[in-house]
């Protein structure tokens, strides 16, 4: 099973408005060359549909070539994962209503479209971290507890703060209540200090 990001809109820093697609695969004596093929194929019927807007491909394994379809790679960093149980909550709060919301979106950097929906506050699984006063947000970062493990995504700085800098795992170790921890960097992240590991990677192309 693989699953591709199909992400519309030339933002990418946080995710645009997107959607996926996931395909089970069949034996192959090369599965991952079988995916290239077919994901070729998709680029042209997404593009056929899609003429007046950016968009691109989130690779998951980072190891599709796009270039002759006319995508340019913005981005390839690693997945990591790790356990993590110390640190602490310094700094860093919670979104709590819609309109904190709302302000945690704009300062993630949306264009004037709502991406986050506020019904995702009902879901206990997601939870919106910043850090700064309402008014005047300076980074932030968003956990999934998926019962097997924390993922963590779309953080930003204000600062031009790096993932390290940000300090997000001292505020992700305790929350993931001794879960591993999973995420993506373009920043190598691993190491002892850190608590995680590199495990694979990723890429983004965009056309």
């Amino acid at each position: 099973m693989f699953c591709t990001w199909i992400q519309r809109n030339s933002v990418f820093g946080g995710l645009g408005e997107f959607g996926y697609f996931a395909t089970a695969l069949s034996e192959h004596n090369n599965p991952r060359k079988g995916v290239q093929n077919e994901v070729v194929e998709l680029t042209h019927k997404v593009r056929e549909a899609n003429h007046s807007r950016k968009w691109g491909i989130k690779d998951s394994f980072g190891d599709l070539t796009l270039t002759e379809q006319g995508f340019e790679r913005i981005l390839a960093g690693h997945w990591y994962g790790g356990t993590v149980s110390n640190g602490e909550s310094v700094g860093w709060k919670t979104v709590t209503s819609p309109a904190e919301l709302h302000l945690w979106e704009r300062a993630w950097g949306s264009p004037d479209d709502t991406i986050f929906p506020s019904t995702l506050l009902e879901d206990q699984r997601i939870t919106f971290w910043f850090k700064g006063e309402l008014s005047a947000i300076e980074s932030g970062f968003i956990s999934f507890d998926t019962g097997f493990s924390l993922g963590l995504s779309n953080w930003f700085s204000l600062k031009s703060q790096s993932f390290a800098q940000m300090a997000v795992l001292q505020v992700a170790g305790p929350a993931s209540q001794g879960l591993p921890i999973v995420c993506w960097s373009r920043d190598d992240i691993s190491g002892e200090d850190m608590g995680l590991a590199k495990l694979g990677p990723l890429q983004v192309w965009i056309s």
